[in-house]
C-alpha cells in the first residue's frame, strides 16, 4: 500500500527540485515553444515551466492564445475536434518556432497534429542542453 512517503513529480518540479543541482545548463539560441498541461497550470507549474524553458534557450515562445490542448485526456483520439477547436491560433503563435515541447504525451500528438512541429517531452531539450556536473 501507497503510504504517502514516496515524492511524486512532475517532469518540471522533478527537473527543478533535483536534476538542476546535478547539471550544467547551456541555453541553445533555436527558438522554442513550450505548452503548459492543464494539469501543470493547476499545480501552479506554467511559470516554472518558463523558467525551466528559459534555461535551456534564449528564445522561449508561449504561446498568448492557448492554455489548454483540448486533447481531454484521451478523448482528442474520439474527436479530433476538440484539439482543432482548443488550438485553432496555435500555428500562428508558433511559426518562428523550431522545436517544441510539453509534458503530456497525449498533448504533444495534438499540438504536433495542429501546428506542424514535433512536439516532444521536455526531457529531451533538457539532454540536448545539460552536461552532469559529475563528469
Amino acid at each position: 500500500s501507497f503510504d504517502g512517503k514516496m515524492k511524486i513529480y512532475e517532469p518540471i518540479e522533478f527537473t527543478l527540485d533535483v536534476l538542476k543541482e546535478n547539471l550544467d545548463f547551456t541555453q541553445m539560441d533555436e527558438p522554442i515553444t513550450i505548452h503548459t498541461t492543464c494539469s501543470s497550470r493547476k499545480m501552479g507549474l506554467h511559470e516554472k515551466f518558463i523558467e525551466l524553458a528559459k534555461m535551456c534557450s534564449t528564445n522561449v515562445i508561449v504561446p498568448e492564445n492557448v492554455k489548454c490542448c483540448g486533447f481531454a485526456g484521451d478523448r482528442g483520439f474520439n474527436f479530433p475536434e476538440l484539439n482543432q477547436s482548443a488550438l485553432r491560433f496555435l500555428k500562428d503563435d508558433v511559426k518562428e518556432a523550431k522545436y517544441a515541447f510539453s509534458t503530456s504525451k497525449t498533448c504533444e500528438i495534438g499540438l504536433s497534429e495542429t501546428s506542424g512541429l514535433d512536439y516532444n517531452s521536455i526531457f529531451y531539450l533538457i539532454d540536448k542542453c545539460t552536461i552532469s556536473k559529475n563528469k
